[in-house]
């Protein structure tokens, strides 16, 4: 390994002698243990990387490891559960595939630190997809554990790479398998799985992803939206998973100072300006493929389809996330002022109904759109092709309509401060639940239909939107998640 050593080398070791005289060295500890080497330099660069040497396989290993400065000097900061041989080291890395990729800083970051292997010496794959043994590989290196020795409990990983490492992570309490005793090691992760590990492996760590009893257990593997939800949960609760907003400023004072100024008297300064506001001026080619690419929801509205380019652009985006199996949620959210004409807008948010699988509509945009009832409108707007119709109805809370139920969950009491913002905060939470959930166009009836889900997931929703309601403005009023739990 081509490498610049940047700190002294430091033989860490643990004896221990007994009453009798006897002693013993201790290569393995239950907790991490720190350890501080004070760096050669007067830098301490992006790709420093603290390291342990593995003396079975003749190869330095990553340690867990922060860079302070004291007093004009640099440390490593280094924590592991052994005891061996120790030092700093800088060995940038760069890889062919990923220059001009947009996660490129991140992936050559991670492979100088020896967190992260290619697929060959100079390839990365970086919109290849990760497989369970992969995900497994790299949290084993990411925490710095010592490989296991023990027997693997999977009848599957014998001989493979990532014996090893998937031993080590199981032994570790990151990853399982599945009920016929394999791990399948070559097939692809799917989010639920992925986060899961990344919050055992948070546990394993020590660092509490929430306030909530239970995340660092795992559930019945035949329920996996239980388990799936506590991970979820605890992931977003640490920025870990997070969504993504598509939009667009332009050089006035929505852009200049997002939308809100205050005056030097303290007082509020409010510009409304729309046509051409920025947002409507939003082309199909400034959304870009990766934004998509992961996404487990993608939501819209009937306001970007008021005008061009921003319509087409909307619509562009719908198609792309429908191929890429991304559920697709859409509120149509009659805002008339804003339109050309009731007519106009009733036609265009109608015609993008077949793009949709789940839409929330209130009792009055049902009216509006179809003039009739909301048990009779429910069900022509199903007949338009969405999947699942989310009627809400203020504080009385909301109506789920499938092909299969019709449940009304009932609204959380609280007392009205300004419901600005009510609706779409209550989307942001149905929609949080459904990406917990695993829903996709194809299984989000069904998951709906087990018992208890949809209380559990729109009884959510209604708690945020009705925690919302009860502080003044839109975005400031949001919840937190531990606030909603």
């Amino acid at each position: 390994m081509k490498s610049q050593k940047l700190a002294p080398t430091m033989v860490f070791e643990v004896q221990v002698t007994g009453e009798n005289g006897a002693s013993a060295f201790i290569s393995t500890f239950n907790r991490y243990v720190t350890r501080t080497l004070q760096m050669n330099g007067d830098q301490a660069p992006a790709t420093a990387t603290g390291v342990w040497w593995v003396p079975e396989t003749n190869e330095f290993h990553y340690v867990p490891t922060y860079f302070e400065k004291k007093d004009g000097q640099w440390f490593a900061v280094m924590k592991r559960q052994g005891a061996s041989v120790y030092t700093v080291i800088n060995r940038p890395v760069s890889l062919g595939d990923v220059q001009g990729h947009w996660a490129k800083a991140s992936i050559e970051l991670l492979a100088s630190k020896l967190i992260i292997q290619g697929r060959s010496q100079d390839a990365f794959a970086p919109d290849a997809s990760i497989t369970r043994a992969e995900v497994a590989a790299l949290l084993v290196r990411a925490l710095g554990l010592t490989p296991s020795t023990e027997t693997s409990p999977f009848s599957d990983i014998a001989g493979g790479w990532y014996e090893q490492a998937v031993n080590t992570a199981y032994r570790a309490g990151l990853v399982n398998g599945y009920e016929d005793g394999t791990f399948r090691p070559d097939r692809s992760v799917t989010r639920e799985e992925l986060v899961q590990m990344v919050v055992g492996a948070m546990t394993y760590m020590d660092t509490k992803p929430a306030d909530k009893a239970g995340l660092t257990g795992m559930a019945d593997e035949q329920d996996i939206a239980g388990w799936a939800l506590d991970a979820v949960h605890a992931a977003a609760a640490k920025g870990i998973v997070d969504a993504r907003f598509i939009g667009k400023v332009g050089q006035d004072p929505f852009g200049d100072y997002l939308v809100l100024s205050l005056r030097a008297d303290g007082e509020r300064d409010f510009l409304f300006f729309r046509a051409p506001a920025a947002d409507m001026l939003l082309h199909a080619d400034e959304i870009e493929a990766q934004w998509l690419e992961d996404a487990a929801v993608y939501h819209f509205g009937s306001v970007s389809l008021i005008a061009e380019p921003c319509r087409s652009a909307t619509l562009d985006a719908v198609r792309r996330a429908r191929e890429l199996g991304a559920l697709v949620s859409y509120d149509p959210n009659v805002r008339l002022a804003l339109w050309p004409g009731a007519e106009a807008a009733r036609a265009e948010i109608l015609a993008q109904l077949p793009l949709a699988d789940v839409v929330k509509v209130s009792e009055e945009e049902i009216e509006f759109l179809l003039g009739v009832d909301a048990t009779t409108g429910a069900q022509q707007l199903l007949q338009r092709g969405p999947k699942v119709i989310v009627i809400t109805l203020g504080a009385e809370g909301c109506r789920v309509v499938t092909a299969r139920q019709d449940v009304v969950v009932p609204g959380q009491p609280a007392v009205a401060v300004d419901t600005t913002g009510a609706g779409d905060s209550f989307v942001g939470g149905m929609l949080y639940q459904l990406a917990a959930l695993g829903a996709t166009p194809a299984n989000i009836v069904d998951a709906l239909g087990e018992a208890g889900v949809i209380e559990r997931v729109f009884a959510f929703a209604n708690r945020v939107g009705a925690v919302t309601i009860t502080r003044r403005g839109a975005i400031p009023a949001l919840p937190t998640l531990a606030e909603v739990q």
